[in-house]
């Protein structure tokens, strides 16, 4: 199968809405970073699916190596809806934590979200955890948004050190399955 985001205009098209996310997220006094963060996003569980009041949505939970202020979670696919909050989880105990303020515009791609104080911040190592609804389940292909389900994420600390874009791992098996849809939906279109 095509990967669909080799394509220049579509390369260009993330390249400008991760910067454009890294100037609503950046302070004025940002830097270069060695921060690095690491995540991963899967399906939603029920009890989250009730709180975005959906169907179809995905968690996706990260950890960075520098206290987080701030972050934007974007999605190469426009989403309906994502949660107003996510949650630190202390590395460790697993103890809660901060509540980020999560916003953005609806429907849109991500969503930025932001410690409750100014000087608040996630420690070090900390689980965040967020979540944001889907139109249709992350593996199927939709004809709205015709690009894979993906996820990037960009964080700050509260001095302004922001760390390079990072694409959040996706679950075991699922180009699989997305290219499985693809293809049933390909198949669907012909034979009208």
């Amino acid at each position: 199968m095509r990967n669909l985001w080799k394509t220049p205009v579509r390369s260009a098209l993330l390249v400008g809405v991760l910067a454009a996310v890294a100037l609503v997220v950046i302070p004025a006094s940002a830097s270069a970073t060695t921060n690095t963060c690491t995540g991963k996003w899967g399906n939603a569980g029920k009890e989250t699916l009730n709180d975005l009041t959906t169907d179809f949505g995905v968690s996706y939970s990260f950890s960075c190596n520098a206290p987080v202020h701030s972050f934007s979670v974007v999605s190469a696919r426009e989403i309906p809806l994502f949660l107003n909050t996510a949650s630190e989880f202390l590395a460790g105990t697993g103890a809660p934590g901060l509540i980020f303020s999560c916003e953005g515009t609806l429907p849109g791609n991500g969503t930025s979200c932001l410690s409750p104080s100014a000087t608040g911040n996630a420690a070090a190592g900390s689980n965040i955890i967020g979540a944001i609804g889907l139109d249709v389940k992350a593996t199927d292909y939709d004809k709205d948004s015709p690009v894979p389900f993906r996820l990037w994420l960009v964080a700050t600390d509260a001095t302004g050190v922001l760390t390079s874009p990072v694409e959040l791992r996706q679950p075991k098996g699922y180009a699989k399955k997305y290219a499985k849809s693809v293809k049933k939906a390909k198949k669907a279109s012909h034979r009208r």
